[in-house]
């Protein structure tokens, strides 16, 4: 059997991987020192342990203030359909604003047997999301308009200009 490095790395740290991961997986974001505390491994293990799984997406260092904390990164689900509620909350909206989306047609639902409880795929929820335009958005400068410099550059506003 290939053993390969990940798997390598896993049989050295493995115990501290999991000691760290155990302890943040409770969502409560802690700092180095009280990882350290709760876990008792020692400095180089927990620094490879977080170094590791930072890099393998399982864990984050966030800043508050001068402090570090790591906090465990909740997956995603995995789920294909939605309810109503989900899919609210998956694309951070009101449930009003799902049903004038609906009724919109900006994206189908689905209806579930004759109650009609609706249902969205995730692949809808996620084509309504785009990165906005801003190639046709011009910055309010007295060199795109005339009006404006007009306006803005002239002797009544002059003391302003010297502030």
């Amino acid at each position: 059997m290939d053993v390969g490095r990940e798997d390598f790395e896993a049989g050295i740290y493995g115990d501290a991987l999991e000691r760290v991961m155990e302890l943040l997986s409770h969502g409560q974001p802690h700092t180095e020192k009280e990882i350290q505390s709760e876990t008792g491994l020692e400095t180089k293990s927990l620094n490879i342990a977080l170094a590791k799984l930072q890099e393998r997406g399982r864990i984050e260092r966030k800043f508050l203030g001068a402090s570090a904390y790591y906090v465990a990164i909740k997956s995603a689900p995995s789920q294909e359909w939605y309810t109503i509620d989900e899919s609210a909350s998956y694309l951070r909206v009101s449930r009003r604003t799902m049903y004038q989306l609906i009724h919109d047609g900006q994206v189908a639902a689905y209806r579930v047997g004759a109650g009609g409880h609706r249902r969205f795929k995730r692949d809808d929820l996620e084509h309504l999301m785009r990165a906005e335009d801003t190639e046709d958005l011009q910055a309010m400068t007295a060199v795109a308009d005339p009006v404006l410099a007009e306006l803005w550059d002239n002797e009544k506003d002059a003391v302003y200009d010297r502030i």
